[in-house]
């Protein structure tokens, strides 16, 4: 699932968000060119094409090196080309103009579509029709979208067999848990983490009336959670603890963050989590094809976090 947010202001922008499962778009007359693009982002993980994105081979499935080896079985097939100048810095190569690196063309193009096969493939097991036209290209749709051909931040697909559909309706704890443990190590788009015994929490900012930075409190939200896939950046957190390398979104230069710290009955210290208290947002191109600058910083007041069943939410 994914959530397109239309703002009702005619002002022209939008954003997609693969941690935060949503998308976002204004009432502006370009709006629905603009949210199939920004869906491109947070459904299926898909990175900006034009140069001044931070696309690139390393993290992304549809920007690579000279040759373009990621898709070269499409460009023998005649279906994709392999084109200089694109992603990060026009460092790259990504295939013909599409969504991901102009908003009216109005096509993801074979080489997107594919990408977005796969995600379709890992969650119901059925590809939509126009999957169809991979399915005799090089390995085979399947074997592609189970193989390691990619590597990045939204990639490393593992193709579901179907005793786990069949786990799916049979209606044991057991064979339900197994599936959403399975669900959770999909990495393309959204990632999500399968927790038991959820309990949720708000972490609100309370600015300082003295013009300070204010403080941050955890507060236990009253809705009862179901066991279930829940946003992997609300259960643990949007930074690994010991390294600091962005797990679920880009690490703002110098930017702040809050410690939560989930402590166990009897007050010993669980796990930690660390949550930016700011977040980047990138700005499309205009309808001339400009921007002042690629991203914003915007100031989080509001996170919701997940913990589980016994964990209590304290703010270090």
């Amino acid at each position: 699932m994914n959530v397109l947010i239309v703002h009702n202001d005619e002002t022209y922008g939008g954003a997609g968000y693969p941690s935060e499962g949503a998308a976002t778009v204004s009432t502006n007359s370009l709006s629905p060119l603009i949210g199939i693009h920004e869906l491109g982002h947070s459904l299926f993980g898909l990175a900006d094409e034009y140069t001044y994105g931070d696309g690139n081979p390393d993290q992304d499935a549809n920007c690579d090196n000279a040759g373009c080896s990621k898709w070269s079985d499409l460009i023998q097939a005649g279906l994709a080309t392999c084109e200089s100048n694109k992603c990060r810095g026009g460092s790259y190569y990504s295939p013909s103009t599409n969504m991901m690196f102009s908003y009216d063309v109005q096509s993801f193009g074979p080489v997107n579509q594919r990408i977005t096969c796969c995600k379709y493939l890992y969650h119901t097991g059925v590809a939509p029709g126009y999957c169809s036209q991979f399915n005799n290209i090089g390995v085979g749709l399947s074997q592609y979208c189970n193989g390691n051909l990619w590597r990045g931040r939204y990639q490393n697909l593992n193709l579901l067999q179907h005793k786990h559909f069949e786990a799916l309706a049979n209606s044991t704890e057991k064979n339900r848990t197994k599936y959403l443990l399975e669900m959770a190590e999909d990495s393309q788009g959204d990632e999500y983490a399968f927790v038991e015994d959820p309990v949720g929490w708000l972490l609100k900012h309370e600015p300082s009336e003295g013009g300070g930075d204010g403080n941050w409190t955890c507060e236990r939200e009253p809705e009862e959670l179901q066991p279930g896939l829940y946003l992997r950046g609300e259960v643990m957190g949007d930074y690994n603890y010991t390294t600091f390398s962005g797990r679920h979104q880009e690490r703002a230069l110098n930017g702040s963050f809050v410690e939560v710290q989930a402590v166990r009955q009897g007050g010993t210290t669980g796990r930690k989590l660390f949550f930016a208290t700011t977040e980047i947002i990138e700005v499309p191109l205009d309808e001339h094809g400009h921007a002042d600058a690629d991203h914003v910083t915007e100031v989080r007041s509001l996170i919701e976090v997940v913990l589980h069943k016994g964990e209590e939410c304290q703010v270090r």
